[in-house]
Parts: structure tokens; C-alpha cells; sequence
């Protein structure tokens, strides 16, 4: 469990919002999506998701590293939620959304097919679901991430325990090495490859070179324990100057990012006083951490608005979609984690009792 003294919860938070608003302008159909972080905002906020990941399941796995232990605690953190949302979806949201008839609905192939999904094999329509919006067809395009996410789940216990064999110079030269590594093939691929198509263990390579080098930087802060070259002050000089990342060459600029980033987004979470931390909303359990449930469905209900502004023949307003869709997302978010998040915790920690 991570130390309840940080700035984690309301980052995450803060990143499904960034997720939901640049998602929103894509879905209306709007042209430009707003920037920041020298990125769009909907890719920022997925940036913010994966430099957490990368930093605070690779300290998970260094307090115990027990991989049974360790894999069942991720499978009962990813999977609970995203099945309730993936089945949600299929009998609850599709039903209400289709133009078939139910009975053509429930018996069409892919209708079943969507249920894949739960392991990964990643389907985003449904038959006759949001045909007449903007981006037609598109059920939850924010669930691609999910299995990259759970590959580096696989690969951190594999890659911190080929760096445990060398000695601790060797070990730390070794873990920046590769994260370099993968930052230059991030950008170059990002760069110039971006629209090449290639398969990777299911997964569409450039997406997911486009986010693994945020998970490796969290995770050589927390490998090398390099918290302290993380300053607030520092992060806002650096965050100022790299405001000229929009001006260079794009391999520039996608290095700057994955270099950015990271050093803001773990410099604002591990500050020596967190303001957020302090306030007791995360701390008191009065907010809990409804950040992923809030991420899993508001793909999923900004759609469904869409189409009922589509079919009612309303203006596509980003603003008043985004605010509705934030109030939905919030609600799904508590449901999930009272609901869904939290039984799944309660028994994820009687099944360790017995490893």
C-alpha cells in the first residue's frame, strides 16, 4: 500500500479528468484537441497514469518480492473493475444504445465477442452501438492501455531482478541505460513510424511505444531512488523552459515529454508538503481513489451523451458534454470502487493470508 502522505490520489484524479476532456473534443468531432505537457491533454493525463504505474508498482514489487503475491495483487487491482465495465457495457449501455432490435442484439456474434475484452483481446464495437456519432462505432477506446498496462506488470518483476545481479554501480548504470534505450526508440518510433501498424503480443506497437517509456522512468526513480532530484521549484523551471518543446524537431519534442513529465508529475506527488495529502480528503477516506473507475467508463458515457444530443438532435457543445460526462464519470467512479474496487481489495487480502 502505497504512503498515504503524497499527492498521488489527486494526480490520478486530475489525470481522468485530463483523459476526459481531451477525449471529449475528439468524440464531438472538434478539429484541435487543447495541449499540455507539449501534448494533447487526453495523452498527458495517460502519461500521468503510466509515470505513477511505473513508479509505485516498481516499489510494490521491491517491498515483496513474492511474484504470487505480487501478480495476484495486480490481477484483483485491474480486473475486478474493467469486468464490471466491459459487462456493464455489453447488457446495460449496448441494449440502450442499439439500433437493432434486442433480440438481433443479443444474438449477434459480436455482441460476445466484446466479452473478450475481460482477457484482453480487445474489441471496441458493438452491433448497431453509437453509429451516429461523430466517431461512429467506437464503444471504450480508452481500454487499449490496459494490457500494456498489465505487460509492464509482467515485465517489472523480470527486469528489477536482472538488475539485482549486478552490483549496485553496475545496477543503476544498467537500468538508466535501458531507460534511455527506450525513451530514444519511444521518440524515434513516435516520430517518424508512428502511423506503421505493426503488432506487438496483440497490441498496436506505436501505442504502446508511446507510453512505456513514462512507466520506465517511474520506474528508474524508484529503482535508483532518485526522489531527491525531485523538487517542486525545479519542476516549474524545468516545465517553463520546456514550453520550447513545441518548436522543435518531433524527436525533440517526444524526448522532452518523456523526460518532462515524469520529473513534474513525481515532483508534484512526492513534495516535502503535500497540500492535497494534508487536506485529509484522500487521507480520511472521504474521497477515495476513483480515478480508475472514473477512467474504465467515461469513454463509455461521453458516447452515450453524444448520441442522445445526436438523436435529439441537440448541438454538440463540448463544455456542457464535458460537464456532464465529469458528474457521470464521478458517480461511476464512487460506484465502482464502494461496489467493485473495494470487496475485490477485502478479498485479495484474505487469498495473500494464504500464500
Amino acid at each position: 500500500m502505497e504512503p498515504r502522505e503524497n499527492n498521488f490520489g489527486m494526480i490520478r484524479l486530475i489525470g481522468a479528468f485530463l483523459v476526459i476532456s481531451g477525449h471529449m473534443f475528439v468524440l464531438t468531432g472538434q478539429t484541435k484537441v487543447p495541449s499540455i505537457f507539449f501534448t494533447t491533454v487526453n495523452a498527458a493525463g495517460l502519461a500521468i497514469f503510466f509515470t505513477i504505474g511505473g513508479y509505485l508498482i516498481t516499489l510494490s514489487w521491491l517491498r515483496d518480492p513474492h511474484f504470487l503475491r505480487y501478480i495476484t495483487k495486480r490481477i484483483f487491482r485491474i480486473f475486478p473493475a474493467f469486468t464490471a465495465c466491459i459487462f456493464f457495457t455489453v447488457f446495460v449501455i449496448g441494449p440502450l444504445a442499439t439500433e437493432l432490435s434486442f433480440t438481433e442484439y443479443i444474438n449477434s456474434r459480436e455482441t460476445w465477442e466484446y466479452l473478450k475484452n475481460c482477457y484482453f483481446t480487445i474489441r471496441f464495437s458493438l452491433p448497431g452501438v453509437f453509429t451516429q456519432n461523430p466517431s461512429a462505432g467506437v464503444v471504450n477506446g480508452s481500454i487499449w492501455c490496459l494490457p500494456v498496462e498489465f505487460m509492464m506488470y509482467l515485465i517489472v518483476p523480470v527486469y528489477v531482478s536482472i538488475g539485482n545481479q549486478m552490483p549496485l554501480p553496475a545496477k543503476r548504470t544498467f537500468y538508466g541505460i535501458c531507460t534511455v534505450i527506450i525513451m530514444g526508440v519511444g521518440a524515434v518510433w513516435s516520430a517518424w513510424f508512428y502511423e506503421t501498424h505493426y503488432l506487438f503480443l496483440g497490441m498496436d506497437f506505436s501505442q504502446v511505444i508511446s507510453v512505456v517509456p513514462y512507466y520506465f522512468a517511474g520506474a528508474l526513480v524508484a529503482l535508483c531512488k532518485l526522489e531527491g532530484i525531485l523538487d517542486l521549484q525545479a519542476a516549474v523551471a524545468v516545465l517553463l523552459v520546456a514550453a520550447g518543446l513545441n518548436y522543435v524537431p518531433a524527436l525533440f519534442s517526444y524526448l522532452g515529454r518523456f523526460l518532462v513529465i515524469p520529473y513534474v508529475v513525481l515532483s508534484l506527488a512526492l513534495v516535502e508538503k503535500p497540500v492535497f495529502a494534508s487536506c485529509g480528503l484522500f487521507r480520511s477516506g472521504v474521497l477515495p481513489d476513483i480515478s480508475y473507475g472514473m477512467f474504465l467508463f467515461s469513454f463509455v458515457i461521453q458516447q452515450f451523451l453524444i448520441q442522445i444530443f445526436v438523436s435529439y438532435r441537440i448541438s454538440l457543445n463540448v463544455w456542457l458534454l464535458m460537464g456532464l460526462t465529469i458528474l457521470c464519470s464521478i458517480l461511476f467512479g464512487v460506484l465502482t470502487e464502494r461496489c467493485v474496487e473495494r470487496p475485490a481489495g477485502f478479498l485479495c487480502k484474505k487469498i495473500l493470508q494464504k500464500i
